[in-house]
C-alpha cells in the first residue's frame, strides 16, 4: 500500500526518538533518505547506498538556508520534507510556572518554533520551483491543541511547560496556513500531533514516573501511552500517496486522549 521507490525523503531530526523510527519506515519501503541531525548513533546501522547522514545544526539561523541548499544541490529537492527535531537551551526544564524567564521562553521558541517555520517554507518553495508535488509533516504534540491538565503531573517526576504549547500551538498555525498557500502547487503540509510517548522525559535521562503513566494513561481511552512507531506510521501515512486529499491539518494520534 505504501511505496517510495523513486522518492526522496528528507527526515529532520533523523536521530531522536521519534526520527529514527521513521527512519526505519522509510527503509522499508524502499525510500532513498538523507538524515539530518547533530549526529547518527541510533542510525548507523541503517546507513546505505540509499540512506545517507549529514550533520546539520537547525537552530543555526545564519546558515540554516544555505547548509539545506547545500544538501538540495547534493542530492535534489525532497518529495517529502519531514521535521521530527526537537531543539531547545539548556534551561528547557525549568520553564514551568515558578521558574520560566523571558529570556528562556524567548530563545526556545526561536530555537524550536522560528527553526521549524524557516526550514519548513525553504524546502516549500523549493519543491515549487522544481514542480514537485511534495509532503511536507512536522512533528506536533496533543499540547499544540490543548491545554496541560496540572492533574496529571501531581506526585510525579514532571511538571507542566508553558514554552512548549505557545510552540506547539504555532506549529499547528503555520502547518494551516502553509496548507492554504502552496495547496495549489499541489504542496501537501500536515503536521502530527502525538500524545504521550512512553520513555525518557525531555532533557534528562531518566523515565517518566509510575504515577505519572498511570494520571495519564487513565485519561487515555486506548489505556495505554504511545510509541515511537505509532507516531511513525501515522508521518508515513501522510508522507504516501494515500493522503493525497489531505493538506493544512493537525492529526492527532493520541489514542483518544483528546475525545475528553
Amino acid at each position: 500500500m505504501i511505496n517510495f521507490e523513486d522518492k526522496l525523503i528528507f527526515i529532520l531530526g533523523a536521530n531522536g526518538t521519534i526520527g529514527h523510527e521513521i527512519v526505519k519506515l522509510a527503509v522499508e519501503n524502499n525510500a532513498k533518505v538523507l538524515c539530518l541531525d547533530l549526529n547518527d548513533s541510533n542510525i548507523k546501522d541503517y546507513l546505505c547506498k540509499k540512506v545517507f547522514y549529514r550533520f546539520f545544526d537547525s537552530t543555526d539561523f545564519p546558515k540554516l538556508e544555505s547548509n539545506i541548499a547545500t544538501f538540495i544541490d547534493e542530492f535534489g529537492t525532497p518529495d517529502i520534507f519531514i521535521n521530527t527535531s526537537y531543539p531547545r537551551d539548556e534551561n528547557w526544564i525549568n520553564s514551568n510556572v515558578e521558574n520560566l524567564s523571558i529570556e528562556t521562553f524567548r530563545n526556545n521558541l526561536d530555537l524550536h518554533l522560528n527553526s521549524y517555520c524557516i526550514s519548513g517554507k525553504f524546502i516549500a518553495d523549493h519543491m515549487k520551483a522544481n514542480k514537485i508535488n511534495g509532503s511536507i509533516i512536522l512533528l506536533n504534540s496533543i499540547y499544540g491543541v490543548l491545554a496541560q491538565d496540572e492533574q496529571l503531573y501531581n506526585d510525579t517526576n514532571l511538571d507542566i511547560n508553558l514554552v512548549y504549547p505557545a510552540i506547539k500551538g504555532g506549529i499547528t498555525s503555520f502547518t494551516r496556513q502553509m496548507g492554504a498557500v502552496y495547496g495549489k502547487h499541489k504542496i501537501r503540509v500536515n503536521s502530527v500531533a502525538a500524545g504521550g510517548i512512553m520513555g525518557k522525559i525531555s532533557g534528562k535521562q531518566e523515565l517518566q514516573s509510575n504515577n505519572f503513566v498511570k494520571n495519564y494513561t487513565q485519561k487515555v481511552p486506548l489505556k495505554r501511552m504511545a510509541t515511537e512507531r505509532d507516531i511513525a506510521n501515522c508521518v508515513l501515512f501522510l508522507a504516501s500517496d494515500l493522503s493525497l486529499y489531505i493538506t493544512g491539518q493537525t492529526i492527532m494520534v493520541d489514542g483518544g486522549y483528546s475525545l475528553a
